[in-house]
């Protein structure tokens, strides 16, 4: 959230998380404990009387950047009954807009019923919905007929693809009966950069999620400078790309074109219509020059972020009076601070991945 409006960094200190699911059937003993913790920490509501200080734009912007979250939801009632759902839907007026007479009243839309926990009395086989299977079209269409007091009041025509208005019916959360919400945001599709999907391909490239994580952490903004020391195939860069299109980003990695093909790198890119990097540097980012090429290729001033994944192989364990290569890096961003060059910008982030 404080990647997205800075404004609220340290004003979060009472927003809760808590887990909306609970696995109980009957054979929750069988299952490790780390399989339930997934589980029941799938879906979770957020609470806290200073998430009245999100607005809906800055939620939306936040799980759009986040690689950790599937779906955000606004919940806009809860009741016994799908009828008594649906009444209370119309009374309080949240989907007005969308409704025949309302301001977007053409927008397509769409409901889904998803239910958790254990079998209902009609579903006797125990089947987990929700977590590896979708409730039946029957059961589905049946909550959607008993909304009809609602259902029926929506002018535009149904979509299921991608509508304009996406509402959900939850059944078997923690403590609650039946549940109706509005998806009013999705995270950040991080497959579309997993190493298995890109031209350049080398080893031992960081996780896609991770590189998203690292990103977020580092508050990645649009005007931003980013540095990636140990660029490799620019798994962070594409990240960095992707959260802020308008950063510019540098990589330098010490391996040869005919290993890391820079090339194919810049394809990666454009292939996804990301932004390209200003500058693909080959060389050692310990060297004094090397540094120097990479503050030129934003020109000449300190980066506002450097995130790097240094490598951690034999090559690099080998010598044991050799300090490690982000402890290296570290040294050199103090050096260069001394010498009055500095690598990065006063108040800058470093983020580094630690395995």
């Amino acid at each position: 959230l404080s990647a997205v409006s800075p404004d609220l960094e340290g004003k979060m200190e009472d927003l809760e998380f808590t887990n909306a699911l609970s696995y109980d059937f009957d054979d929750r003993d069988v299952h490790p404990e780390k399989e339930l913790l997934l589980y029941e920490s799938g879906l979770q509501f957020m609470t806290g009387s200073s998430a009245q200080l999100i607005s809906s734009q800055v939620l939306t912007q936040a799980a759009t950047r986040c690689s950790l979250i599937r779906a955000v939801y606004e919940i806009i009632c809860e009741a016994d009954t799908y009828k008594e759902l649906s009444e209370q839907a119309v009374e309080k007026g949240t989907l007005a807009d969308v409704m025949v007479g309302g301001v977007n009243q053409n927008d397509t839309w769409c409901v889904r019923l998803r239910q958790f926990g254990s079998a209902s009395a009609d579903s006797p086989s125990a089947v987990r919905y929700g977590k590896s299977k979708r409730s039946p079209l029957r059961l589905e269409r049946e909550a959607i007929s008993l909304m009809d007091p609602l259902f029926s009041r929506m002018g535009g025509r149904v979509k299921l693809e991608d509508p304009d208005c996406k509402l959900n019916i939850f059944e078997g959360m923690i403590g609650k009966q039946k549940i109706l919400a509005q998806t009013i945001a999705s995270g950040i599709k991080t497959s579309v950069i997993r190493p298995a999907s890109r031209i350049c391909i080398t080893n031992t490239p960081l996780c896609n999620v991770a590189a998203f994580c690292m990103g977020n952490i580092a508050q990645i903004q649009n005007d931003q400078t980013v540095l990636d020391p140990f660029a490799g195939s620019c798994t962070t860069l594409l990240a960095a790309a992707m959260l802020a299109p308008g950063c510019k980003t540098v990589g330098i990695e010490l391996a040869p074109n005919y290993t890391v093909n820079r090339d194919d790198i810049r394809r990666d890119f454009s292939s996804r219509q990301l932004t390209q990097p200003v500058a693909l540097i080959e060389g050692d980012s310990t060297c004094e020059k090397i540094r120097t090429e990479a503050r030129a290729a934003v020109g000449g001033g300190s980066f506002d972020v450097i995130i790097a994944d240094p490598p951690y192989g034999i090559r690099e364990r080998k010598d044991a009076q050799e300090p490690p290569p982000l402890v290296k890096l570290v040294s050199i961003i103090a050096r260069d601070y001394d010498t009055g060059t500095p690598l990065l910008a006063k108040n800058g982030r470093l983020v580094a991945f630690v395995p």
